[in-house]
């Protein structure tokens, strides 16, 4: 057996898993709740498909880490905690491979539903506030993005699961990294920069350059930071100023999001490969 093995298994047991597919069908249903209340509204809620986009990438904010940590957090635990990891173990593939196809796995079926759903919305917006050609190519590169944007929440949750045993603990650690990754990563920031300097009046601005480089590490922020490359938005405003530091361009973002897909998995990987099974 190899990874490929592996990950094709991965597919079908985590495509049967029902609280996915009622998260991916909420995804699909804000969508179409959004469409359905602009077209109903006389005063339209989007002037342009680039209003619409900007809409659609804030939902896309929320629910994609959700779906990608609910995907994954348990994809390795679970086999751990019920014994059947050491019997998969027995046939000839390696760790490795287990979680080679894991990850493989588990992302086409995260990246299928959300990226199938994202087309067909983006198609809808297409058809009902005619983009320009520029905007159509934006909104190819938000697709890619957007896919980038998942696999790094997806390595977090398999990382955990692969870092412990401890059910409880894994499932607080995806619970956490939620919060901070998508809600508390901006107050952290500024609450760090307020202590460093002492509380003092005016020490957000501007900004120090440290404190930009800890905003960008954020996968949102590196998200809205390549975002702004396809469209004319306010989204990721900041770290196109004249007076940004040279770490904010548009490669460091893309980079960044290469970072959350590649770290957590080796840190993961680490624990995992010396625990005993």
């Amino acid at each position: 057996m190899s990874w490929r093995t592996v990950g094709a298994k991965d597919v079908r047991d985590a495509g049967r898993s029902k609280t996915i597919w009622l998260v991916v069908g909420v995804l699909g249903l804000i969508f179409a709740s959004v469409i359905g209340l602009d077209l109903w509204t006389e005063s339209h809620l989007f002037t342009d498909f680039t209003d619409f986009v900007n809409t659609v990438v804030s939902i896309l904010g929320f629910l994609v880490p959700l779906i990608a940590l609910l995907l994954g957090y348990k994809s390795i635990l679970h086999e751990r905690v019920s014994g059947s990891l050491v019997l998969s173990l027995s046939f000839p593939h390696s760790r490795r491979d287990l979680v080679l196809g894991t990850f493989v796995g588990r992302a086409i079926v995260l990246l299928v539903p959300v990226l199938a759903t994202l087309v067909l919305v983006g198609a809808v917006g297409a058809v009902l506030y005619a983009p320009t050609g520029s905007e159509l190519l934006g909104f190819i590169w938000l697709v890619v993005l957007t896919a980038l944007f998942g696999l790094g929440f997806l390595a977090v949750a398999i990382g955990l699961s692969m870092s412990s045993a401890n059910e409880r603990r894994v499932t607080l650690g995806a619970f956490g990294a939620y919060l901070v990754l998508v809600s508390f990563w901006g107050t952290l920031v500024t609450a760090g920069v307020q202590f460093v300097y002492r509380f003092r009046e005016g020490a957000l601005v501007p900004l120090p350059d440290w404190a930009f480089l800890l905003s960008l590490l954020q996968p949102a922020e590196a998200f809205n930071r390549l975002f702004r490359l396809g469209f004319d938005t306010t989204r990721g405003q900041r770290y196109v100023a004249a007076e940004a530091p040279w770490f904010v361009e548009w490669w460091m973002a893309l980079l960044v999001l290469g970072i959350w897909i590649v770290v957590p998995l080796v840190a993961g990987w680490y624990r995992f490969d010396r625990a005993d099974l």
